[in-house]
């Protein structure tokens, strides 16, 4: 019979002596008939040899060591001495790892009042089983206490296939009480997705003494398919027959069904190879993930290298800066940055919220780089929603997405240059022909006439030969390269552009006051071009004015000039366009490369005064530090 003593003398094991000391006095406070003893994980090993203690009780951690260890210790010296596992937080592996050990019971700590009587109550039971039980009863409620906790579907079966037991993981997953299971067989699980060869060869391994293991498509008593990863293994009798098989699952239909998502996902990106812009390429992935039903929201964060920056495009085509998850990244950056920062993914198991345009509750995350370019992220609305399976197959993706963004990059690289160079020769066939035309024939009538006019003429021609030249190799070795982004004074780089200009008799109004991210040299450039353009087109005196648009760091260069026609204002841009006589064709073309390489948007309108104006929008403030 079992029989509890009227004293209990216990061992409690902690962290630090004075931690371990206030545990013991509650638990002799809950209960009058304990007498426990604290003591550290050193201490213990002595104690234990030395003290006739009724059990031990163990936190988990216990600094250089863990409670798990210490109840190996106590086991090989003790093995009949009972132990109970005491951590502050529950933990499933703790708690198997424990139980595999040979723990007699586990009690997760509660730091509410009245909260060491559950502990005070499991002891008096423990330490009345150990007196009573012998070593093989123990085990086997050792082994009942840890399948019964399993998050595992547990089943035993008879050798023909009865069932005999289930757990309760069994139940929830199943649809099945252990009452409708226990009498009947595993068939009443069959998904049908399975054939009469697949079922002969399971019965053929484990009724030969092997275990079998496979994953198996199982059906709900719903209705509702699941897949498995099952393990059955013979248990055999002291005679050495085989008495009972016990099948192990590990329920995997959720990652199934996501790898073959993900692989699907991989096997489509042979449609990436068509592609021809990062635009076209973000709307394939985009397609793609949207017929995911497991990614219930995604994004990309592009790197916009001119203002350093992630932006997210949405679907309506507007853009807006990354404010993923901010409270969660690393000091003070968003996931994505850092993600981006590191090159290293990252699960984000429980989140608050990842974007506010997201169109779920976002609960789950998971960021991966797309090497330089951005951040791919997809999402759920279930925390602990992605793994290391996803997490592996979306980081193959992710670097497939890279080599074709590479891939596009250079060839559009490489048709820019093929664009530079043909312009080249359009400017020596032709552009150079005419002022050198101009010349010869303004050098001829000066041999005739002896006047000095028209070497003038001549000389104005080499001028704006001269000019083309210039503007011609500018744009041929810089094209739409920049070179670092650096906090630039619009107003200082807008009168050292117009110190070059050689305007005298032109008046300039600035009306600029920010410092932008921008390369100073090119910026200079674009102004210089702006300026000579206005006093070609407008006049000697011609009157510009550089000011803001609103309040933010976006300007404008504007003239009092005679304006560009609506018709005509498409057309400015391209190389060789011009309506004045001296002027080169290529000084707004300049223009519209220096925007595009810091990333900028050029429009051209008209001023207040019915001159020129130009706007430059989706400029970036320069960052303080």
């Amino acid at each position: 019979m079992e029989r509890t003593p009227d004293r209990i003398r216990a061992l409690y094991v902690g962290a630090d002596p004075h931690a371990a000391a206030e545990t013991a006095a509650a638990l002799e406070r809950e209960d009058a008939s304990f007498d426990v003893d604290p003591a550290t994980a050193d201490d213990a090993r002595s104690a234990v040899g030395a003290t006739s203690y009724d059990c031990v009780v163990a936190a988990y951690d216990l600094g250089p060591t863990t409670g798990v260890e210490l109840l190996r210790t106590v086991r090989s010296s003790r093995p009949d001495l009972p132990f109970v596992l005491y951590p502050s937080a529950g933990s499933e592996a703790v708690a198997s790892d424990a139980i595999g050990a040979g723990v007699d019971d586990y009690v997760v700590r509660s730091e509410s009042e009245g909260g060491h009587a559950t502990l005070a109550e499991r002891l008096r039971s423990v330490v009345g089983c150990g007196i009573s039980e012998d070593d093989e009863a123990r085990r086997l409620r050792t082994f009942r206490k840890a399948v019964e906790a399993s998050g595992h579907s547990i089943y035993c079966t008879r050798t023909d296939g009865t069932i005999t037991y289930v757990n309760p993981t069994f139940e929830s997953v199943s649809g099945y009480a252990a009452e409708e299971a226990i009498g009947r067989t595993p068939r009443i699980l069959k998904s049908g997705e399975h054939d009469e060869e697949f079922y002969a060869d399971l019965w053929e391994t484990i009724l030969s003494g092997e275990v079998w293991r496979s994953e198996l498509t199982n059906s709900t008593k719903d209705g509702e398919r699941y897949v498995v990863d099952q393990t059955i293994a013979p248990v055999e009798g002291d005679d050495g027959e085989i008495e009972r098989f016990v099948a192990v699952n590990a329920e995997i239909t959720d990652r199934k069904r996501r790898e073959r998502q993900l692989w699907g996902l991989y096997e489509s990106m042979t449609g990436w190879l068509e592609a021809d812009s990062r635009g076209e390429i973000c709307s394939l992935v985009d397609r793609q993930l949207s017929e995911l039903p497991g990614f219930e929201t995604h994004a990309v964060y592009r790197y916009e290298e001119s203002t350093d920056r992630l932006i997210h495009t949405l679907e309506s085509g507007d853009r807006k800066p990354d404010s993923s998850a901010q409270r969660a990244g690393s000091g003070g950056r968003s996931i994505a940055r850092d993600v981006f920062e590191t090159k290293r993914a990252r699960r984000c198991e429980r989140i608050d919220d990842v974007d506010s345009d997201a169109e779920c509750d976002v609960r789950s995350g998971l960021f991966v780089p797309v090497d330089s370019h951005g951040v791919l992220f997809v999402g759920s609305s279930d925390p602990d929603a992605f793994d290391a399976t996803d997490e592996a197959v979306l980081s193959v993706f992710t670097a497939a997405l890279a080599e074709v963004i590479d891939r596009i990059d250079y060839e559009r690289e490489l048709q820019e240059r093929n664009d530079r160079l043909e312009n080249f020769a359009s400017v020596v066939s032709h552009d150079l022909r005419n002022p050198l035309s101009v010349a010869d024939g303004y050098l001829e009538l000066a041999r005739e006439t002896g006047s000095q006019a028209h070497l003038d003429e001549v000389e104005r021609a080499h001028d704006r030969m001269a000019r083309i030249v210039d503007d011609l190799l500018w744009l041929a070795r810089e094209g739409r390269t920049i070179g670092e982004l650096r906090p630039t004074s619009l107003p200082e780089v807008v009168e050292r552009a117009w110190e070059h200009t050689n305007a005298p008799n032109a008046t300039l109004r600035v009306d600029c006051t920010a410092d932008i991210a921008a390369d100073p040299d090119r910026l200079q450039q674009l102004f210089e071009n702006l300026f000579r353009n206005a006093r070609e087109h407008a006049g000697e005196d011609v009157s510009v004015r550089v000011g803001h648009l609103g309040d933010g760091p976006d300007f404008y260069v504007e003239d009092d000039g005679p304006g560009i026609p609506a018709a005509e204002r498409d057309r400015v841009f391209e190389t060789s366009y011009t309506t004045a006589e001296d002027g080169t064709g290529y000084g707004l073309s300049i223009v519209e490369t220096v925007v595009e390489a810091h990333g900028w948007e050029l429009r051209l309108t008209e001023s207040d005064a019915g001159g020129a104006r130009f706007e430059i929008r989706n400029v970036a403030r320069a960052e303080t530090t």
